[in-house]
């Protein structure tokens, strides 16, 4: 993986512990000026940082605003020191400002430290911002594994979409001849396996597991990097999640990003299997407008699907997990699985599957069970 991170400007990437003083000696080096950015949940490991701190005093929202702000500092350096909230903040400041940050990650709960792209809020909804990677990051292997149970949760949940989301791609590419590349997936291969035998080993502390779930999320941000785009880790089950956000964002109860996801998932991964068991398919005899799908690129489809529906469901079945494995990985942790769990009222929650496929223009299995 060394080789890989150089090519894209990352110097060094430590997961061990004792990486959190080593992350203090290489700012000594390498950073002059620096920004040391926490909050209060991350302020006690800032701490240790010589530089400007600049310490939020309750947890910050995602909001492109404060990137925005904190890009006016007058620094030549930022540092990160959180998970997921401060990562997005800081990559889009510092791209901004046109200057180097290192991430000091203290909770293994997203994919995104390794991504180019920020989610952040602005005028009520959230969007992807072209962003930088860091230039450094140090993951030390005591912290994050002490790290509170429901970001690991979240950082499995973000994670474990990866069955659902090749399905999509691959489906995508298979019927529009879309880009797809499987790098992506090779690389997390290892790592996948060795969540799905030990799950429940990550809420012991066990620092082996969380290590591989680090590994996990760092790869698989590393490959939306790769593809220049979430295609590899964001499909249907991210869309049905960002639909309901977008329809009852300011009335749903608090919750995590990768617990949403975790939920997506087994409803993506049970619709993708309902599918995969038909033996003939045809889509609806109507245009897919945001898709730009007239009906007759739906004749064009309809005519694929009877020649070679049975290539391809064979071809897409064997990059997934069945939805019973990704339920008992969800349990073995005692993660959300169904939207109740979340707090999101069944009506809801029907509604946003149904808009789902008119948010984005990528073609999912959820065009296919319109």
């Amino acid at each position: 993986m060394e080789k890989l991170l150089q090519q894209y400007g990352i110097l060094k990437c430590s997961l061990q512990e004792g990486a959190l003083q080593e992350a203090a000696e290489w700012l000594k080096t390498n950073a002059k000026n620096p920004v040391i950015i926490s909050d209060c949940n991350t302020e006690s490991f800032a701490k240790i940082y010589d530089g400007t701190h600049h310490v939020f005093p309750t947890p910050p929202k995602p909001e492109k605003k404060i990137a925005e702000e904190l890009a006016l500092l007058d620094v030549d350096y930022f540092v990160a020191v959180g998970s997921g909230t401060i990562s997005d903040l800081v990559k889009y400041a510092s791209h901004l400002a046109q200057k180097p940050y290192i991430m000091i990650p203290t909770a293994p709960s997203m994919n995104g430290y390794f991504s180019i792209t920020a989610s952040l809020i602005e005028t009520g909804k959230k969007e992807s911002y072209q962003a930088h990677l860091p230039t450094a990051l140090f993951a030390d292997l005591k912290i994050i594994a002490a790290a509170p149970i429901r970001l690991i949760r979240s950082g499995v949940g973000d994670s474990i979409c990866r069955s659902t989301a090749q399905a999509d791609w691959l489906l995508s590419h298979l019927l529009l001849g879309t880009y797809y590349n499987e790098e992506p997936f090779n690389l997390v291969q290892k790592q996948e396996h060795y969540i799905f035998t030990h799950a429940q080993k990550l809420i012991t502390g066990d620092k082996e597991a969380i290590r591989h779930l680090m590994e996990l999320l760092l790869l698989g941000g590393l490959g939306m990097t790769l593809c220049k785009g979430s295609y590899p880790a964001s499909q249907g089950e991210h869309m049905i999640a960002h639909t309901m956000e977008m329809l009852y964002g300011d009335q749903l109860p608090e919750t995590f990003h990768g617990e949403q996801i975790g939920v997506t998932t087994l409803v993506m991964a049970q619709l993708q299997e309902r599918i995969l068991a038909q033996k003939n398919l045809q889509l609806p005899l109507k245009p897919l407008p945001e898709k730009e799908i007239n009906l007759n690129k739906i004749n064009e489809l309809n005519e694929i699907l009877t020649q070679k529906w049975t290539e391809i469901r064979q071809t897409i079945k064997k990059m997934t997990q069945p939805y019973t494995k990704i339920f008992s990985v969800l349990d073995a942790i005692a993660a959300p699985k169904t939207p109740e769990s979340l707090g999101w009222r069944d009506d809801w929650f029907l509604e946003a599957v149904a808009k789902t496929p008119t948010t984005r223009n990528r073609f999912t299995f959820l065009d296919l069970g319109r």
